[in-house]
């Protein structure tokens, strides 16, 4: 098995504290835990698009601030996005990537990024393909298919694009090429 990260589909309930306003509560939430990086997907309906987001802090303070607002971060993206879709069939998503790379070189701060991009990308394909690898291997409570696009954002570059949408075919989602939104240039 070369899996390079462990993903969770979350309760959405579980991210809301009874100290807070009330608010909209997302439709799902996905963790990803990797080696150097966490990650959430966040989205407001069962088929929703949002951007692939990835945050690199420069110093430890600032990947501990990041660290504290990961989620909230996600989630207010997430819901704009959603505001933003209010016309379209997509519900708006949104995944953001935290990760360490701290004190590393360019060559290795890249390495890890384009590392991360790919095992994030594996474990949501992980849970929302339906394989036999995944069928043994994955603990499934949703019990129903889930239908996720992602986008590039803040420092995605086309090489992962173009990645994304040859693993999905690869893993076989139906439809991969849609699988992350935007084409290279």
């Amino acid at each position: 098995n070369n899996r390079y990260a462990l993903g969770l589909r979350l309760d959405p309930r579980i991210m809301s504290s009874e100290d807070e306003a009330p608010r909209e509560t997302p439709y799902g939430v996905i963790f990803v835990h990797g080696r150097r990086f966490d990650g959430y997907h966040t989205r407001f309906r069962d088929i929703a698009r949002g951007g692939m987001r990835l945050v690199t802090p420069a110093s430890p303070e600032q990947y501990a601030l990041e660290s504290a607002h990961q989620y909230e971060e996600c989630y207010g993206l997430a819901f704009a996005q959603q505001l933003k879709n209010k016309d379209i069939p997509e519900g708006g998503s949104k995944a953001v990537v935290l990760i360490d790379n701290i004190g590393m070189s360019e060559t290795g701060k890249d390495f890890v990024m384009r590392k991360s991009v790919k095992a994030f990308t594996d474990t949501i394909l992980d849970l929302i393909v339906d394989t036999e690898e995944t069928r043994e291997e994955v603990v499934d409570f949703v019990g129903k298919k889930e239908v996720l696009y992602l986008g590039p954002d803040e420092q995605v570059i086309p090489e992962d694009i173009n990645w994304v949408i040859k693993r999905a075919k690869q893993r076989g989602y139906d439809t991969p090429a849609a699988f992350m939104s935007s084409k290279p240039r």
